[in-house]
């Protein structure tokens, strides 16, 4: 436990009634100085990352037009959090790192008819591939080359309200970096 310019050992009652007041990490007693930090580090990109409101991200409709409209859209605000999100809690030295491995974040995909969902109601599948661009086209039946695209549906591909799928996106990618070492707080 570190607390101003004290410190020393608690056990996880004493660590569970200092986190009301303070933010917190526990890590083991024998924990160096590296890994101290890095585990510091990781939680405060992940607190920077955290949405400061709660969000909501509501289920889309079932209509395969408006997916045309909406998926690129909520594509596009992903893309913007996840560079205001990078800009505001990643230092330089690893911010273009980061984003290069996240990767292009639009699509080229192919919406087709709702189908019945596995729960009830409807689904609207989508057949897709990364890309730089942001297009959603409807089709009726197989789109071309359709063995080579990834499937969702549109309420999987928008689960997440953007705030949350950029932070999601840019934890997976420290992870990736660091071959998944990366402390998960």
């Amino acid at each position: 436990m570190l607390a101003g310019n004290h410190h020393g050992t608690v056990d996880r009652a004493q660590f569970d009634a200092l986190i009301r007041d303070h933010p917190a990490v526990m890590v083991p007693a024998d924990t160096g100085s590296l890994q101290l930090a890095v585990q510091l580090w990781a939680s405060a990109v992940t607190r920077a990352c955290r949405p400061a409101a709660r969000v909501f991200q509501p289920a889309p409709p079932a209509d395969p037009d408006i997916a045309t409209v909406l998926l690129p859209a909520y594509l596009r605000e992903v893309e913007q959090e996840m560079r205001r999100l990078a800009g505001s809690c990643l230092p330089d030295a690893v911010r273009d790192s980061v984003l290069a491995a996240v990767g292009p974040r639009g699509v080229v995909a192919y919406v087709g008819d709702p189908v019945p969902g596995r729960f009830g109601g409807l689904e609207v599948p989508v057949r897709y591939r990364r890309s730089s661009e942001y297009v959603a086209t409807r089709v009726d039946g197989e789109p071309p080359e359709a063995r080579e695209l990834a499937q969702d549906t549109l309420a999987g591909m928008v689960r997440l309200h953007p705030a949350e799928q950029a932070a999601k996106e840019i934890g997976e990618a420290l992870s990736v970096l660091t071959h998944d070492a990366w402390p998960q707080p």
